[in-house]
């Protein structure tokens, strides 16, 4: 367990953790016709959470008891992806999601050939790893519409929503 005494969180304090900076690694990502490791910068990123269902412990007429029941995750993350000119990433997910389902045939494919584990990498100010979250069985589950705009000389950016099975915590 990490050292959370005063002086500890006081050395720290003078070099806070960045939360904007995280690469998102997905390994030979489905559909992509790729055996590559694509490693994104992600703008932004939706770190995934864990909580546990409480269960309540009634005893005699007391205000009883209450202990941790079921792990539950929120199954889902968006992470804000900054196009290149060669629109690769948006052709990769779409792909991927094709596989989920055709939308002109509406067959799709089965877990095992669809979902895939992917690695979240949060940087230090100096880019080393300080911490690493390995999200298992990971897809994508939603890309919304994304506002194009010729006003703006802005770069093109959308949001992926990916799903998961659970996520753990790597060393």
């Amino acid at each position: 367990m990490a050292n959370m005494n005063l002086d500890s969180l006081r050395t720290n304090l003078t070099n806070p953790q960045r939360v904007f900076l995280w690469e998102f690694e997905i390994p030979a990502p489905k559909g992509s016709g790729s055996s590559d490791i694509w490693v994104i910068r992600a703008q932004s990123i939706m770190e995934p959470g864990r909580n546990f269902e409480p269960i309540d412990i009634n005893y005699k007429g007391t205000g009883g008891l209450r202990v941790p029941g079921r792990e539950r995750y929120s199954h889902e993350f968006t992470v804000r992806i900054l196009e290149g000119e060669d629109s690769n990433t948006f052709q990769a997910i779409q792909s991927w999601m094709k596989l989920i389902r055709d939308n002109v045939t509406g067959v799709g494919v089965g877990d095992p050939d669809l979902k895939t584990n992917a690695v979240l990498t949060k940087l230090s100010t100096k880019g080393k790893p300080t911490r690493r979250i390995k999200l298992v069985g990971m897809y994508p589950q939603a890309k919304p519409d994304s506002a194009l705009d010729y006003d703006t000389n802005d770069t093109q950016k959308y949001e992926v929503t990916f799903s998961y099975d659970r996520w753990e915590e790597m060393s």
